[in-house]
């Protein structure tokens, strides 16, 4: 189609726009003059923010089959199928944790009304580890570098394909525990059946000796997930824009699972002697998560762990590398393209060897990409309003209160005057690199190699009577944004300043943990 556009440098031309252009519209939102949809935008302007470079090498998202989307992970967000898809996966992942955590006022006619306090509490399970779980599918081995220092003493290390010995251990302690986590198996098969990688929700409850009250467990949580589907109208939208990954048949046998009685319990015996006379079949769902294991690094985050190939087997990866994943953001890149809000809360792993908080080999990472944010002051308080709002949360609540005076060693009265002062401090300061480096200059902190040091952040989070715009400001214990970084000292996908010596960038401090967060406005053009 032609418009007539304005690009980011102010110049008016007749424009070829492409199917998977990024563009800003703006015009008057009237009543529509046609019979296909009730209101329309009557354009007055047109601002390419970034071109289709490859339009006639892309098939069209509508006609994106399962298998394209496995293969082109950048053209799933697209899919209109696939992306409703994704909300569905995101809502339902929301829901698997309030069901096993939050109490919830639930009803349907078989479970009437009931307050369902469960009191489970999830653990992260471990992505890295030294153990098969019960044959449950082969493994990989994470491969060692003979160049460097052996990283495991000696031992073998495989990705986990199930968090079960994990949540074993755990149950000795905490009486109810559960993980939604990332298994790998080696399976070489492709088929919706056997991925390599996908979430596992496990649980672990101690002193549980009927095996009827264990089968009510998963029948109470699939009916809380579908009655939840049913009953939110986003979702159901969702569910109706699925278009090739579902049918009428599957929404009938949802509503079934709500509405049905008690589910069959049948025996072994049973089940074969029915199979004698039917053939059942199964049915599955495709989820999708960041990637663990990857071909990629993500901008020299860390020394990556590669995954070892067994010679005495068919090649997995087809004699390509692969790697234990440092970061999910070149994944939420691509989904970013077709769904404008994305995050993930997943497992990132560092090959590297220093034994301390700040170094670990196996972490948990929140990271989220947005489209069309271009103000880095908005990009600021969302970590700021998060933080928060995860500080309020704890303070307010009196179980986790009694388990944070719990911590003994691991706390003090200092960190809980820390969470005070987070909560009801005043919009947390924000520091140009510049300013920082002055301040730290008059405070005689020197500032070594390129960038701060872990004590010239944790200087700044702790220094008071700082003079910036003539104003004395506090920053006694308070988290702070350092923003504006010089461009060498960053990755090239960060935005940069006229003069392209600067980056739309910071870096979150915050007491006790230094660097807790970083960010950026994304460069958009590929030049």
């Amino acid at each position: 189609m032609c418009a007539n556009v304005w690009s980011r440098h102010p110049v008016n031309t007749q424009y070829q726009l492409h199917v998977g252009s990024a563009v800003c519209i703006t015009g008057n939102w009237q009543a529509s003059l046609g019979a296909q949809q009730d209101r329309e935008l009557l354009a007055n302007s047109c601002q390419v923010l970034a071109d289709d470079i490859e339009p006639n090498l892309q098939p069209r998202y509508s006609s994106l089959s399962p298998d394209q989307l496995r293969k082109k992970v950048h053209l799933r967000s697209r899919s209109s199928a696939f992306s409703a898809l994704l909300r569905l996966r995101s809502k339902l992942f929301l829901k698997t944790h309030e069901y096993f955590i939050v109490s919830q006022f639930f009803f349907n006619i078989f479970l009437k009304a009931a307050f369902l306090n469960r009191g489970y509490v999830h653990i992260d399970t471990p992505v890295v580890t030294a153990n098969d779980c019960e044959g449950a599918g082969e493994t990989f081995s994470i491969a060692k570098d003979p160049s460097k220092e052996d990283f495991f003493n000696k031992k073998d290390a495989f990705l986990s394909v199930s968090g079960q010995l994990h949540l074993e251990a755990m149950v000795s302690g905490i009486s109810q525990v559960y993980t939604l986590s990332t298994g790998c198996r080696a399976d070489k098969q492709q088929s919706r059946n056997h991925l390599t990688e996908f979430r596992m929700l496990e649980a672990e409850i101690a002193f549980l000796e009927d095996l009827n009250k264990l089968m009510e467990i998963p029948e109470n949580f699939l009916r809380y997930c579908v009655f939840n589907l049913l009953s939110d109208p986003e979702m159901m939208d969702d569910f109706e824009a699925l278009g090739q990954f579902s049918s009428k048949e599957h929404f009938s046998v949802l509503e079934s699972i709500v509405n049905a009685p008690p589910f069959p319990r049948l025996s072994y015996a049973d089940a074969l002697e029915l199979l004698a006379v039917k053939n059942q079949k199964n049915r599955g769902y495709l989820h999708i998560d960041t990637p663990v294991v990857t071909a990629n690094d993500c901008e020299g985050a860390g020394e990556t762990f590669s995954i070892a190939e067994d010679p005495s087997k068919e090649d997995f990866f087809n004699k390509k590398d692969a790697y234990l994943s440092v970061s999910g953001q070149l994944h939420l890149e691509a989904m970013v393209s077709g769904i404008s809000q994305v995050y993930t809360l997943s497992t990132g792993c560092r090959a590297d060897k220093q034994q301390s908080r700040n170094h670990l080999t196996e972490f948990r990472m929140l990271e989220a990409e947005i489209a069309f944010l271009e103000d880095l002051n908005k990009l600021m308080e969302i970590p700021e309003n998060f933080l928060r709002y995860c500080v309020f949360n704890l303070l307010s609540d009196p179980e986790m209160m009694d388990d944070f005076e719990a911590l003994g060693q691991f706390s003090s009265k200092e960190h809980f005057s820390v969470l005070e002062s987070i909560v009801n401090a005043p919009p947390f300061p924000r520091l140009s690199y510049a300013d920082a480096l002055e301040l730290l200059a008059v405070k005689n902190q020197k500032v070594t190699g390129r960038g701060l040091s872990k004590l010239n952040e944790a200087f700044l989070v702790i220094n008071t009577n700082y003079k910036a715009d003539k104003e004395t400001v506090d920053y006694y214990k308070s988290p702070v944004f350092v923003t504006h970084f010089p461009s060498e000292q960053k990755p090239f996908y960060m935005m940069r300043s006229s003069d392209g010596k600067l980056t739309e960038s910071f870096d979150f401090l915050c007491p006790g943990v230094c660097e807790l967060a970083g960010g950026s406005i994304r460069e958009p053009c590929a030049e």
